[in-house]
């Protein structure tokens, strides 16, 4: 989502005749695209900022802007902290990066400092940017928001009080956007949502998330679709059936569980069981065997014991996952979780994690095993970050695939591998002539 919003306000800011430098120390202006879910993240922000002011008392520039999530949260703090920072603006508000920023610029060359700081805006019915989002971009694949917001309230989760209520995008601008960027070139597009099986229940006529993406698969010049992120409670049998039975539906599930615990699962409000949940992944498999699934989970949530985490890693031993992002508990000022007292100790976070993590490789690495010697088809990205020799790309079930180059092969290619390695995070395939 940051990322598709990045592109967003380049888009809005190359309207008003600003252009990209490849180099940030030759910028004159600077923005910051934020991101709240974790303390790590604000972290990297305030050094950044301490690193542009650096620059900014020898040279007068850039101008240093603060967006996204962070700037949402953290408004009145970082006003306080940063007065260096020009502007703070929420994800609610980025269609006014442009004219904001000329303000600031023409305060510049006046002799002023200015600040602007914008907050969370619930109307956002004009935002319509979408127009041009890729240009001068050659993407293979894209993101295509088609909801924003959230209204779980998970008790640990920052993520509503930033990005507001759930609002949904009208499914006739979604497929022009698709189809502007199918005639670029793009092969993969990765729909996006705090929780996109709720998608349309909002509009009116309202509008099921199957029903979209019947749509979209019925346009013909593309390959490849994904999803992110689904929440337990929303999916449904159908969503999974109708990807078995489309090619353009690539067979992968992204569906957090966040705790085995049915005590944790309550506390952080996410309204399933634990059984609930496992009874959904063995239907889900039924209709659709072929169908490559992963999660996230959160490891020392307050009040978090030993039987507790035990749980969860019995989730993750009968379930197998094909991967999981597991997170480390991070206070949220703002949330109901931050004002529990129950905290768990560092320590006990850490090895948590630490044994989490081992238990998901030695599982990922298995099923990669497994897949020795079948064929997949891989949509090919590009040169390997690692190894110059090789291209790399994702099959079908959103794993890494690494082969060698060879003279016929090119980034954006679909190409058919046969798996001759599984390794922990990727296969090595041959390419089959």
């Amino acid at each position: 989502m940051n990322e598709y919003d990045s592109l967003a306000m380049r888009q809005l800011l190359q309207e008003k005749g600003f252009e990209d430098v490849e180099n940030m120390d030759e910028a004159d202006i600077v923005i910051l695209e934020t991101c709240s879910v974790r303390q790590k993240a604000e972290d990297k922000v305030f050094g950044m900022i301490g690193k542009l002011s650096a620059r900014r008392r020898t040279t007068g520039l850039p101008v240093i802007i603060v967006a996204g999530c962070m700037a949402e949260r953290m408004k009145q703090d970082l006003l306080k902290k940063f007065p260096q920072v020009d502007i703070i603006i929420g994800p609610g508000h980025i269609q006014y990066i442009a004219e904001k920023t000329q303000d600031v610029l023409q305060n510049f060359s006046a002799g002023k400092t200015a600040m602007s700081v914008l907050g969370f805006e619930t109307d956002r019915a004009g935002e319509t940017y979408h127009k041009g989002l890729y240009n001068g971009i050659k993407e293979i694949k894209a993101f295509v928001t088609v909801i924003r917001g959230c209204a779980n309230y998970c008790s640990y989760c920052i993520v509503p009080y930033v990005r507001g209520p759930e609002q949904s995008r009208p499914y006739e601008e979604i497929l022009t956007e698709i189809s502007e960027l199918m005639e670029r070139g793009v092969k993969e597009i990765t729909l996006l949502g705090q929780n996109i099986n709720i998608y349309g229940k909002d509009l009116d006529p309202p509008i099921s998330f199957p029903e979209l993406l019947k749509k979209i698969i019925a346009i013909d010049s593309f390959d490849r679709v994904r999803f992110v992120t689904t929440h337990p409670k929303d999916t449904r049998a159908e969503l999974i059936e109708l990807m078995a039975g489309e090619e353009k539906l690539m067979p992968y599930l992204h569906m957090p569980f966040q705790s085995g615990s049915d005590r944790i699962l309550k506390k952080m409000n996410r309204k399933y069981t634990r059984e609930e949940y496992m009874k959904k992944i063995e239907s889900f498999r039924k209709i659709y065997p072929g169908l490559s699934i992963t999660t996230d989970i959160i490891v020392g949530f307050p009040g978090e014991s030993e039987e507790d985490y035990e749980q969860t890693k019995d989730m993750v031993q009968k379930i197998q996952f094909d991967s999981a992002f597991i997170f480390k508990y991070s206070d949220r000022s703002g949330t109901r979780a931050a004002e529990e007292k129950e905290k768990v100790p560092e320590s006990i976070i850490v090895r948590r994690h630490s044994e989490l993590l081992a238990l998901q490789n030695e599982i990922t690495l298995k099923k990669n095993k497994a897949m020795e010697g079948q064929m997949v088809h891989v949509l090919v990205e590009g040169e390997s970050k690692t190894n110059p020799t090789r291209l790399t790309g994702r099959t079908e079930q959103n794993k890494i695939a690494v082969f060698e180059k060879n003279n016929t092969v090119k980034a954006g290619d679909i190409i058919k591998v046969k798996v001759a390695t599984g390794c922990s995070h990727s296969l090595y395939c041959k390419i089959l002539k």
